[in-house]
């Protein structure tokens, strides 16, 4: 059965990554991300185990502190 969803998106909505690093316990895990999504986007994330995937996940939802992520975050 498909998702269903009561909420509807605004139509102005939108998350921005602008220079996005994130340093964990002195390792870089993500360097310099850009990344706009609208309401009418479709993205996935894929990628190798260990390349950053959840961390980016963590930062969109706002999970990570200011020690942890530089850059700013929008949306």
């Amino acid at each position: 059965m498909p998702f269903e969803s009561n909420h509807l998106a605004h139509s102005g909505a939108q998350i921005t990554l602008h220079a996005v690093d994130v340093t964990l316990g002195g390792n870089p895990i993500l360097h310099d991300v850009h990344l706009t999504v609208t309401p009418s986007s479709r993205i996935s994330i894929i990628g190798e185990n260990g390349r950053g995937k959840t961390t980016l996940l963590h930062v969109l939802a706002g999970r990570l502190t200011r020690m942890q992520c530089r850059g700013s975050v929008c949306g």
